[in-house]
């Protein structure tokens, strides 16, 4: 008998309901629920977002930390979105501009003492260009790994 399995990467599980509204236009298919997470149009924008049990990574290849945490939960549900084929592949560079806004929006009120909204902008710019390293696929899969 074989057992097949693949690694997932998930470190976190969302205990509570968190949606954003999205900064950019994309090339949106349609709305899309699988009630992990969410694309959503309501009158005032495209919202992405999360139900409490979603499973995610954290900042993938770096530190996890809360200036970083939740943008990186939008910019994982973006990458999925992609993968499922309801964003357009041509959105890859612009889901990592919207990740470094993220950022921006999730910590205004960036300590004076850490160097403010200078430093902040630093630190946003040079997540963004990290993102840069990976892109996401429509019908992506994880790779399989099989013991006979």
């Amino acid at each position: 008998m074989k057992l097949v399995y693949y690694k997932q990467k998930t470190k976190y599980v969302i205990a509570e309901y968190w949606e954003h509204k999205l900064f950019q236009q994309y090339k949106i298919n349609s709305e899309f629920d699988n009630g992990f997470h969410f694309l959503k149009k309501k009158e005032d924008g495209w919202y992405i977002g999360v139900y409490p049990g979603c499973r995610v990574d954290g900042v993938t290849s770096w530190f996890d930390s809360d200036f970083l945490f939740k943008a990186s939960v939008g910019h994982d549900v973006l990458c999925w979105l992609i993968e499922d084929g309801i964003i357009s592949e041509d959105d890859n560079d612009k889901i990592d501009r919207e990740f470094k806004l993220m950022i921006i929006e999730f910590n205004k009120n960036y300590p004076i003492w850490k160097g403010g909204n200078f430093v902040k902008e630093i630190r946003a710019n040079l997540a963004e260009k990290g993102t840069n390293l990976a892109e996401s696929h429509i019908n992506e899969k994880p790779k399989l790994y099989t013991i006979e």
